[in-house]
């Protein structure tokens, strides 16, 4: 089941499913040359190791319109299929605020995927922002900081 916290915030994002009030977003400049294969396999360390990262809220059988009706937490198997794909796009460094935004704006369907998304943002072949964005059902302020050290140490 859910927790009383996760309850409120599935309540809210099936108030506005479109709302990225309750986007998590934690981005950080990489300089160099990026292995995206390793970054890749960085990510599917990080979803292995933290089963929230690869929790879906499986809807059960009745309308989901009822307003009795609450998804339970399915957790999917540590695969490649529970990771999240890692976005690469090209952008002006004049444009990556703005990508930045939309990327993080982009909804979360909670009941088809996982909570965690990433994007590679690159401005230069030197130059890149990676773009982790979480939704509040999976992670709280706190829980950034030790998410991205497993990340930083699972990459090198």
């Amino acid at each position: 089941p859910l927790s009383p916290a996760q309850r409120r915030l599935w309540f809210l994002h099936r108030l506005d499913p479109d709302d990225p009030a309750y986007h998590l977003p934690l981005a950080v400049r990489l300089t160099g040359t990026v292995d995206r294969e390793a970054l890749r396999a960085a990510l599917g360390d990080l979803t292995d190791r933290h089963e929230v990262l690869r929790t879906v809220l499986a809807a059960p059988a009745g309308d989901p319109r009822d307003a009795g009706t609450e998804p339970v937490q399915q957790v999917l198997p540590a695969s490649a299929h529970s990771r999240p794909e890692l976005v690469v796009r090209q952008v002006d460094t004049a444009d990556l605020p703005g990508a930045l935004r939309e990327e993080s704006a982009r909804p979360f369907d909670l009941t088809r995927g996982t909570p965690l998304r990433a994007a590679l943002l690159s401005t230069a072949p030197d130059s890149h922002v990676l773009l982790l964005t979480l939704h509040h059902i999976a992670a709280d302020g706190w829980s950034m900081g030790p998410l991205s050290r497993d990340l930083s140490v699972a990459y090198a």
